[in-house]
């Protein structure tokens, strides 16, 4: 077997595979044969079938067996011969017409390959470590959100119609100075403006009200108006406003804790407070432990494989479009919008390709492995956190073949923790009240 390479990109090689006729005929041989002992055709005995009938039966897809068997063995035997580390899929050229066993079978593949990386100084890398400490503006904003969960809609009295209340009318529609239509007990809302009227005259028009306050809107009304003689034509409709109805956030207070299985707002506010720390310092770790791959790739710049990068952002877009379909947007919005999100997934796929090598580096270097009992624990973890049994965890990453992917989290994990230790940060200045 003839195998030629050249380099046709950043770790990027293309190889030239030439099987010669000989082994051909031999791939192909074994296929009639191994068919032969499989197929069953009445009239003859297993084993027994006359090569002729069998090419006449099914010659093009033992044909096809043997060529993709071929291509498989002949590449994995160029990669050896030629000791490259591949990652991502190799994209194999070669002609759809069927193998001949009187002929040499050629065929190109591009392989993508794992860049050399080398490993910087982490101890020169020098950072300042952000606050954790919630501010009073995070802590309203959770209370507030908290107490907008538990909001209630109520009757306000003396009180002039805002955004997002709700109107209790009565509507009398006119055209000509006459009445057309009355309705009563009617519900509206400053967003959502009467058929036929101007937006944000209608919203003008409904702002400050109250109780007894009447008001007029003139508008065109529409083809699907209930009454016929109306349609397309230009009118006025009546407004008065009877009662406003208001979400209204509760106190925060101990009552309102306990709805939250607290024992007083105090507790509460604590509970907050922990929540809020714990998720600053889970992303400030993720803010500085980025911020020294970066540096360390600016130590040590190396090439991307164009066609891992092109996987991920793929991949990436595929989830995206799922994602939009299930939200029951239109084909072509899907389009659209993965269309535009593609740049941007393929800059975060660089990063998420050049972490990669540079996490495998480092584990490498340092001696980062992971360990049965590392997971173990981590297995032991999750059944933890989902009430399981550890048995029914480990059943389910075996029959899933989560194994792999658990191992490189656990080894990202490390590698990220030996960054944060070996790297010098140090903690912020608060920042001085120039009051």
């Amino acid at each position: 077997m003839d195998v030629r390479v050249e380099e046709v990109g950043p770790c990027r090689k293309r190889l030239s595979v030439t099987v010669p006729a000989e082994t051909v005929k031999k791939h192909v041989d074994a296929a009639y044969k191994a068919a032969n002992q499989q197929v069953r055709l009445k009239g003859f005995r297993p084993g027994r079938i006359p090569r002729k009938v069998l090419q006449k039966q099914m010659g093009d897809a033992i044909l096809a067996h043997a060529k993709e068997d071929l291509v498989s063995e002949s590449f994995r035997e160029a990669i050896g011969s030629q000791k490259l580390d591949i990652v991502g899929s190799p994209r194999l050229d070669i002609s759809e017409d069927s193998i001949s066993e009187t002929e040499a079978l050629s065929y190109t593949v591009d392989c993508d390959l794992r860049p050399e990386v080398t490993v910087g100084d982490i101890k020169s890398i020098a950072l300042e470590r952000n606050s954790s400490e919630p501010t009073d503006e995070e802590m309203q904003g959770a209370l507030d959100q908290l107490a907008l969960s538990k909001r209630k809609l109520e009757t306000v009295a003396d009180a002039e119609l805002e955004d997002g209340d709700f109107a209790k009318v009565d509507m009398r529609y006119e055209l000509d100075g006459e009445i057309i239509l009355e309705k009563s007990g009617m519900q509206l809302s400053t967003r959502i403006p009467i058929a036929g009227t101007d937006a944000e005259l209608f919203a003008t028009k409904l702002r400050g009200l109250k109780s007894g306050d009447e008001t007029e809107i003139e508008l065109s009304y529409p083809e699907a108006f209930e009454k016929e003689e109306a349609r397309g034509k230009e009118g006025k409709v009546h407004v008065k406003l009877s009662e406003i109805q208001r979400f209204v956030s509760p106190e925060i207070d101990d009552e309102f804790a306990k709805g939250f299985e607290m024992e007083s707002a105090d507790e509460l506010r604590e509970k907050l407070r922990e929540r809020i720390r714990e998720e600053k310092t889970r992303n400030e770790d993720f803010r500085l432990e980025e911020e020294i791959l970066n540096q360390l790739f600016s130590q040590n710049e190396f090439p991307l494989p164009e066609g891992l990068v092109e996987e991920e952002a793929n991949n990436r877009l595929k989830r995206y479009a799922e994602e939009l379909e299930q939200q029951k947007a239109s084909k072509e919005e899907i389009e659209k919008r993965v269309a535009e999100a593609r740049e941007e997934a393929t800059e975060t796929s660089r990063l998420v390709v050049r972490n990669l090598f540079l996490v495998q580096a480092i584990a490498s270097k340092e001696k980062l492995f992971v360990t049965e009992d590392d997971v173990r624990k981590e297995l032991q973890r999750i059944a933890s956190e989902n009430n399981a049994e550890l048995s029914a965890v480990q059943e389910h990453f075996e029959k899933e073949n989560l194994f792999g992917e658990l191992r490189f989290e656990l080894s990202n994990r490390k590698v990220r923790e030996f960054l944060k230790d070996k790297a010098s940060i140090t903690e912020a200045k608060p920042e001085e009240d120039e009051s």
